[in-house]
């Protein structure tokens, strides 16, 4: 029995981390434009500064691997900096869709055994009980 080629779809590759291609995007074009979120553009490079800074004060907290935060922000640049931060921070997330009702917000919570949420103010204000 031969084995065809056409369906020969392997090709070897260097595992890296997001984190890891993230940072060389950083090093590679810091000046240029990562994200575009409603009025808001941020480079690679304050994109970068924005995450680093969340990275720092979940690590202080003790989020390390498989550690859950949630992220329950308006669909904004804040969304891209946290999800980066997250994941510098070693931890994983799960996004909260801040329009939810409590109920739902309460069960993605629980479910997903969240240690930490990433939200502003207003949105914490809108869902106190």
């Amino acid at each position: 029995m031969t084995t065809s080629k056409c369906n020969d779809t392997r090709y070897d590759f260097l595992f890296k981390p997001v984190t890891e291609l993230f940072e060389e995007q950083v090093r590679k074009n810091p000046d240029r434009t990562a994200v575009i979120a409603g009025k808001e553009s941020l480079t690679y490079e304050e994109l970068n500064q924005r995450a680093n800074r969340i990275a720092h004060v979940l690590i202080a907290e003790g989020v390390q691997a498989e550690t859950i935060v949630g992220v329950m922000l308006d669909r904004d640049s804040r969304v891209y900096a946290a999800r980066h931060g997250i994941l510098k921070s070693g931890g994983a997330f799960t996004s909260i869709d801040p329009d939810y009702p409590d109920d739902r917000i309460r069960y993605i919570l629980e479910d997903s055994g969240a240690a930490f949420v990433i939200t502003t103010e207003d949105i914490r204000d809108r869902h106190r009980e």
